[in-house]
């Protein structure tokens, strides 16, 4: 890793692991999905098993997701599951019935990672770009009603530095660092970040 991207990298970590501490974040909704690359139809193949591309689908394990209070950082208060959960086989064939259980193939992390790297003292899998995040609203802690932002759109950076997923494999801890990104509600195209009033700010 290059000197000033590990200095950087540093950097954000600490940054957010003393949000994280000083619970500097406003929880925004469930993470859902991570998309990586572009949606268009990606495949992998491991071990001989098609797979849905570089997509990181949670199903039933969704985690809360933040906003920093300034707003410059999504947060993973809890990070992420350490195994993700099985996905329904995309090439599984018709079912003749409705009782017909739908099959399902493992979704591992290292078939998505681009790479590792160390920082802060932890291996880290590796993954960007990050092109979209979706998440679905807890309409328990959300004052501001349902499915308020589905989509968060991810873009590079002023230096150009895309979104990046960090994950621990040890511990589940992870960050999204780098790249910038907006709120978004309409699937078709990206809509400004919206203004958020944050109770007692």
């Amino acid at each position: 890793m290059l000197a000033k991207v590990a200095k950087d990298l540093e950097a954000r970590l600490k940054i957010q692991c003393d949000r994280l501490r000083r619970i500097q974040y406003q929880h925004i909704g469930l993470l859902s999905v991570i998309t990586l690359d572009n949606d268009d139809g990606q495949t992998t193949v491991d071990r001989g098993v098609r797979e849905i591309g570089r997509v990181l689908d949670l199903m039933g394990k969704r985690v809360p997701i933040a906003l920093s209070l300034d707003h410059q950082d999504l947060i993973l208060p809890n990070g992420l599951p350490l195994e993700l959960p099985d996905i329904p086989d995309p090439e599984r064939p018709d079912r003749t019935s409705i009782n017909d259980p739908i099959p399902h193939i493992p979704q591992r992390y290292a078939d998505r990672a681009s790479g590792e790297t160390f920082a802060g003292g932890l291996h880290w899998q590796v993954f960007r770009p990050v092109r979209k995040i979706i998440l679905l609203s807890d309409d328990k802690r959300l004052p501001w009603g349902n499915s308020a932002w589905p989509r968060i759109q991810c873009l590079p950076d002023f230096a150009g530095r895309h979104t990046t997923l960090l994950f621990n494999p040890e511990s589940g801890r992870a960050h999204f660092v780098f790249g910038r990104f907006q709120f978004s509600t309409n699937l078709g195209r990206a809509e400004p970040t919206p203004r958020i009033e944050l109770v007692g700010a």
